[in-house]
């Protein structure tokens, strides 16, 4: 089976995050304008290299801005399950991104509206389309993943009943009845606990506005205090 989903498109987030993508570009332009002003003025390039470095961690979260911009406006999710494989594809965006799950590995799947639950980070990202989706994948006891963000109850229920009897083909042929119990999924707050891959990824995003106040607080300094 395969099925692609079309993101839909959310023009408030898409202005919002085009606000802050050209708050981005204004201050990282600053800070290498500063940059190059400090070598002019024969600055011994520590001042200089630390103004670079601000505006390199800035000019990186204005990609990462844009590519949730382009996941809005084009982005979609390819799901393609073979006799092997579960294969999560995501593609529109300047990054792409797959997923890999073994079908000896999946535990269940089901249909679940992705949880909002004030406890967790990743809850929050569901609001700019970062999280989210209606099918959800349990795999290896403790790792999850959510499947279509933009898509009704309905076909989402009819991808999961595709899914699982696929799931269930495949386990009769090569599982045996014993390998058939399903584990009991881990959770915390609700969520199920997550591999490392993703509490990396959530950290990063957490940190995403602390590089942001510090670029603009040493802008200020700087338009305050000039070299």
């Amino acid at each position: 089976m395969e099925r692609t989903f079309k993101k839909k498109t959310s023009w408030g987030i898409v202005l919002r995050l085009s606000v802050i993508s050209a708050f981005m570009l204004i201050i990282s332009a600053g800070f290498l304008y500063g940059g190059i002003d400090l070598i002019m003025l024969g600055d011994d390039y520590g001042a200089s290299r630390f103004l670079f470095g601000i505006a390199s961690i800035i000019i990186l979260l204005l990609l990462f801005t844009l590519d949730g911009i382009l996941w809005h406006l084009r982005g979609k999710e390819i799901v393609r399950m073979n006799n092997e494989k579960l294969i999560i594809k995501k593609r529109g965006g300047l990054f792409r991104s797959q997923k890999s799950i073994n079908l000896f590995e999946i535990d269940e799947i089901f249909f679940e509206p992705y949880p909002s639950n004030f406890f967790s980070l990743s809850a929050n990202f569901k609001s700019i389309g970062l999280r989210g989706g209606k099918i959800c994948v349990e795999y290896k006891g403790r790792h999850v993943v959510y499947i279509g963000q933009s898509i009704s109850d309905e076909e989402a229920k009819e991808c999961v009943e595709e899914m699982n009897a696929k799931l269930l083909e495949f386990s009769k042929q090569y599982l045996y009845p014993r390998d058939l119990q399903k584990r009991k999924i881990k959770r915390i707050f609700g969520f199920p606990i997550m591999s490392f891959e993703n509490i990396a990824t959530l950290i990063f995003y957490s940190l995403f506005a602390i590089p942001l106040i510090m670029s603009l607080w040493f802008f200020i300094l700087m338009q305050i205090y000039p070299a």
